[in-house]
């Protein structure tokens, strides 16, 4: 799969002023020894099994992962923008009607995933999100052929990024900083993998699409700048770099206002931008300060794990050709930017990690090329350089890579009584934080629970989640919020909300179920209040019971709706 390098097995000509070749002794008056057998399978080894191991590792990751992947749950923030686009869909606005601060992007994508498969079907954002991976590595690979003529860096940071990704749990998963970054890091591959005037609308195109899901975005411009100049000089005598950027900049600016017409056109966008001030540094919400900042950047920076990687990339592309060496300005002015994402987040949330890894990830790939370009002394040297590059992108099994989940979730797609059914537990239901491991709900009950909602309560009627942990219960299930802001019930401890907004809201909606697990604690204790449940209790009556959770409909019902 990979290009074939200069090795000492094919000597070829060279230019004495270039340097010493692969496998040849710098020294004057020596003369480089033959090539021993060893010499001669670690060449073959590098040139063609290691690209082939690559790929198979890549596909195996997949294929373990994928399959039981579509059948996590959600986390809150994923049922925040289904329940958001079903509202959309059904005659009320965001940040109008539904009150919220977070930018379109994933209501756009929620929106048109139940155009295609209906609302309530959790899986297919999953697919999609499975695909945006795919697409990543994919892209990794096509660039790194089409700069380095080799295939195999490419694998490798795709084999970074899957390592990674497939080491996430359900909180982690799907949310809009791997999507924005992921669109990022498209639009800055895309110039120098397709020169010229594809690449710039490629990746106008991306970064008009990331900036839908967050603004920070806007941190990489640097990068992006550098990437569109370069992607333009490798035209050669046709370049026109200045020309370039400039038509890649307004085209970057009119797809951008393009992807906020939805908004422009439901006369919603001065909403959004009102309700932004409930996230601004110095709200309720933000618990950024300038001496946190500082420290989130070091602490970032000097993390060896991270810090290997950029730190080799610099050292070594000095020694390479051209286009490596330009690969790497992009890509070192991209880790500068990403070491500001996390740290200019109002709040520290564990997933804002996720960009720098994807850009430390493409950082390896480059290392991988520079490796693969620069002189060694033996094939051999060259081989365990290679191995332990691979090693440093997949160093061990992520955590739900779990061939006998996925086995289980094909069969039970299948039909087969071998899938395990409803009380079979997904891998990625599990949390990295004890306080909220503790704090799950058995799967059963919570998946029971849920299929009542989605199978036996209409569409038309109302879910009002009190959860004492927020898991998701009225997008997933495919029917609109009681409370009409996002993140329901979090808002209390995120945004400063009272309980007597959301009273308010229960009272006014007659044609409304609850689903609650009554005096069970989530992970954040005191989030259903008494006054809460007295509410509750007053207005609604028990229905159906699943283990800890039960799901009440409001007095005097008369029984469900069903679809």
């Amino acid at each position: 799969m990979s290009h074939l390098p200069t090795s000492p097995i094919r000597p070829r000509a060279r230019d004495e002023s270039a340097g010493p070749t692969a496998g040849s002794d710098p020294s004057p008056g020596r003369t480089a020894s033959p090539p021993d057998r060893i010499d001669r399978w670690a060449d073959r080894f590098s040139v063609r099994v290691l690209p082939a191991a690559t790929a198979t590792l890549c596909i195996l990751m997949l294929a373990t992962w994928v399959p039981h992947y579509l059948g996590w749950p959600w986390w809150p923030d994923l049922d925040t923008f289904a329940a958001s686009a079903i509202c959309w869909e059904g005659g009320l606005s965001p940040y109008r009607d539904l009150a919220g601060y977070s930018f379109p992007g994933p209501i756009y994508l929620f929106y048109g995933i139940h155009a295609a498969v209906g609302a309530g079907t959790t899986w297919a954002i999953y697919a999609v999100d499975a695909a945006m991976v795919v697409g990543l590595v994919l892209m990794l690979s096509a660039w790194s052929r089409r700069r380095f003529d080799r295939w195999w860096p490419g694998l490798v940071g795709g084999a970074a990024v899957l390592a990674i990704y497939t080491d996430l749990n359900f909180s982690l998963v799907a949310q809009r900083d791997w999507q924005a970054t992921c669109l990022v890091v498209l639009a800055l591959l895309g110039p120098t993998t397709w020169p010229g005037r594809p690449g710039r609308v490629f990746s106008a195109l991306a970064i008009a699409g990331a900036l839908t899901f967050r603004p920070h975005v806007v941190l990489f411009g640097p990068a992006l700048l550098i990437a569109v100049v370069e992607g333009e000089r490798s035209r050669g005598a046709d370049a026109r770099p200045g020309a370039g950027a400039i038509e890649w900049g307004i085209l970057t600016i009119l797809l951008s206002i393009l992807s906020f017409a939805p908004l422009i056109l439901h006369e919603i966008l001065d909403d959004l931008v009102r309700n932004l001030k409930l996230a601004t540094y110095g709200s309720h919400y933000s618990r950024a300060t300038p001496e946190g900042m500082i420290a989130e950047v070091v602490r970032q920076f000097v993390q060896p794990g991270w810090l290997v990687v950029p730190l080799s990339v610099a050292l070594l592309a000095g020694t390479t050709r051209v286009a490596i060496r330009r690969e790497a300005i992009i890509w070192l002015t991209t880790a500068a930017c990403v070491l500001l994402y996390k740290p200019l987040h109002p709040r520290a949330h564990d997933y804002l990690d996720l960009p720098r890894w994807i850009v430390w990830s493409v950082l390896l790939a480059l290392l991988a090329a520079i490796l693969e370009s620069i002189p060694w002394r033996s094939p051999r040297h060259r081989l365990v350089a290679s191995i332990a590059v691979l090693a440093t992108a997949v160093p061990s099994k992520p955590d739900f890579c779990n061939p006998r989940a996925a086995f289980t979730a094909i069969a039970s797609a299948w039909g087969s009584e071998s899938g395990g059914g409803i009380d079979r537990v997904p891998p990625g239901y599990v949390h990295h934080d004890p306080h909220y491991e503790v704090a799950r709900y058995p799967w059963a009950d919570y998946r029971r629970a849920l299929e009542h909602l989605r199978d036996e309560v209409g569409p038309s009627t109302s879910v009002a989640n009190l959860l004492g942990y927020q898991l998701a219960a009225a997008g997933a299930t495919g029917h609109r919020p009681v409370f009409r802001n996002e993140s329901g019930l979090l808002w209390k401890s995120q945004v400063g909300w009272e309980d007597g907004a959301f009273v308010e809201m229960l009272e006014a909606e007659a044609n409304s179920v609850v689903i609650w697990a009554p005096g069970r604690e989530g992970p954040e204790p005191g989030l259903i209040s008494p006054v809460l449940v007295d509410c509750v209790r007053r207005l609604y009556e028990p229905d159906r019971r699943f283990g800890v959770i039960e799901v009440w409909r409001r007095a005097g019902d008369g029984g469900h709706r069903p679809r």
